[in-house]
């Protein structure tokens, strides 16, 4: 996560808290525009990824950490697919061991997978 992500979340994770200190309401609304502003950072964040470049994987869901456990967490971005305006697209990912393995993983939101970038 980089630098300007975690601040914005801790932005974020301090309103609320304000909030919740002050008995203050939060409306539904104003937490769903809240969290998808940080999603927002975060994908212009993942849409800088470019072929060639190394990522991390980490699994969230039962899928994912399987995939993990039995090909590995580093891969190499092999392509960047986009999908459209307000789409965040997904990037291809080979292995960088040699091995046949690959994978599409979305930019933002995949259900199996958070993605970083090294380096």
């Amino acid at each position: 996560m980089s630098e300007r992500l975690k601040k914005e979340v801790i932005e974020a994770w301090e309103t609320v808290g304000s909030c919740i200190e002050n008995d203050v309401p939060i409306l539904k609304e104003e937490l769903i525009q809240l969290i998808s502003e940080l999603r927002d950072v975060a994908v212009n964040e993942a849409r800088e990824v470019k072929a060639g470049d190394v990522v991390t994987l980490k699994g969230i869901s039962r899928h994912g950490k399987n995939r993990i456990s039995e090909q590995g967490a580093r891969w190499v971005v092999s392509g960047v697919g986009r999908k459209g305006a307000g789409h965040p697209g997904f990037v291809l990912l080979e292995k960088d061991n040699g091995l046949d393995f690959w994978r599409w993983v979305a930019l933002a939101d995949d259900k199996n997978f958070i993605m970083e970038l090294e380096g």
